[in-house]
């Protein structure tokens, strides 16, 4: 039985300043693990002194901006901070930059510890259950699959009952956020070696960037888009699975939050709730703040305006379509 967790909000961390990642040590062993269309590096924090916030045994990856969206970056930190404000597990990102090389970038903590946990990517379990998976593409992703996945795993005790909750909080965030690239290998299942066997639990929302309008351009959107346009825009966002997989087409924002609530009834007020308290005004100001940080590359009036009017107007969808 599914039951909905009550609201715990998360207060996020955001530095006055950008880390400066020059004197970290690289990780080499990244160099094997190139997942992802964004370049990144890994590092591990000095042992001169850090910010408080800063775990000194902890990888962090240095996620840089497609070339062609220099502020996409910010998603990441934006992202983590409306993660916090929702009540939903986003890994920490903060702004940085490394001074050697003059690269912007999100300092993004990893997720899990070494030697603590197994992390397996949600494509992994989606080429066991779909005959001829196309991990590449991942046209087959689906959410009936992923249902029958945990339902199974969960009857054999190696994940968490919580598990609903967890999906339900993470497509929430993905819908607010306008997220469309949460593929099957940016979700996964992380396994506690401490228990026998190891138990699993979804993974926190990582990879954050394809989202928030990071591709809209002020020069364009901002001067040639009217209100109708936008809310086009908005409307038309999709989450990177099928809801079945026959489904014509990848599940709508909005649509395919309502479709949760319909299969997860006890989580409808749960997500409701969240969005219910989620601070806009808060939102604005943390906002202002990330664009008051001196970097290379700013946060942009226009995009810190763009980023508050995407996240606005689809809380208030979604709010509706969970009446």
């Amino acid at each position: 039985m599914l039951v909905a967790h009550p609201v715990s909000q998360v207060w996020p961390i955001l530095p006055d300043s950008p880390i400066n990642v020059a004197n970290w040590s690289e990780d080499e062993q990244w160099a094997n693990y190139p997942e992802g269309a964004r370049p990144k590096s890994a590092y591990f924090p000095p042992a001169e002194p850090l910010p408080d916030f800063i775990k000194p045994e902890r990888r962090y990856l240095f996620k840089r901006s497609q070339r062609r969206y220099p502020e996409q970056f910010w998603a990441e930190v934006v992202a983590y901070h409306i993660g916090c404000l929702l009540d939903v597990d986003v890994p920490p990102a903060y702004p940085a930059i490394n001074s050697a090389t003059g690269e912007c970038a999100a300092l993004i903590e990893w997720f899990y510890e070494d030697g603590k946990a197994l992390f397996e990517m949600g494509g992994h379990f989606m080429q066991q259950i779909i005959k001829d998976f196309d991990r590449v593409r991942g046209g087959q992703h689906n959410f009936h699959a992923i249902n029958v996945l945990f339902r199974a795993l969960q009857r054999d005790g190696l994940v968490t009952p919580d598990w609903g909750e967890e999906w339900a909080k993470m497509l929430m965030f993905d819908a607010l956020c306008g997220n469309t690239d949460r593929h099957q290998d940016n979700w996964g299942i992380v396994f506690d070696l401490a228990t026998k066997p190891p138990v699993g639990r979804l993974s926190p929302c990582y990879d954050n960037g394809t989202s928030l309008g990071h591709e809209l351009w002020e020069e364009y959107q901002g001067k040639k888009w009217n209100d109708d346009r936008w809310l086009k825009y908005i409307n038309n966002g999709m989450h990177h699975m099928r809801w079945t997989l026959e489904a014509p087409q990848r599940e709508g924002h909005v649509s395919g939050v309502q479709k949760l609530a319909v299969l997860f009834p006890a989580l409808r007020s749960l997500m409701h709730a969240r969005l219910t308290a989620f601070d806009m005004l808060t939102l604005r100001d943390t906002l202002k703040k990330m664009s008051a940080i001196a970097m290379p590359i700013r946060l942009t009036p226009w995009r810190t305006d763009l980023i508050y009017r995407l996240v606005n107007t689809r809380r208030s969808l979604l709010l509706s379509a969970l009446q």
